[in-house]
């Protein structure tokens, strides 16, 4: 169930993802501070492992591995190379490998 929601409104982990990375950056990280240097890594790592679910399935609405959403931790153009993605026409290869096989 949590799945299929996921597949189907992935944009929203991606755009809650980035939000939590953006806000987790924002708290600082000092030694002074334990509790909130604390709060600021879980933030952080919570938009990272949402960004990450969200754009493996994009990656998978594209025909693409899951693994494709590493790119997401490299940079803002790792971003831009997933969103510039292109589907797989994966139509075309099953009918080639049939015709293959026939």
């Amino acid at each position: 169930m949590i799945r299929d929601t996921l597949e189907g409104n992935f944009h929203w982990c991606v755009i809650w993802g980035i939000t939590f990375q953006c806000l987790g950056g924002l708290i600082p990280r000092t030694g002074a501070r334990p509790l909130l240097a604390l709060l600021g890594w879980l933030t952080l790592s919570v938009g990272t492992l949402l960004a990450l679910v969200g754009f493996a399935f994009y990656a998978k609405s594209k025909g693409r591995s899951p693994a494709w959403s590493v790119l997401a931790v490299t940079s803002i153009i790792g971003w831009v190379i997933l969103i510039l993605l292109q589907p797989k026409n994966t139509s075309a290869m099953a009918g080639e490998h049939s015709q293959r096989n026939g």
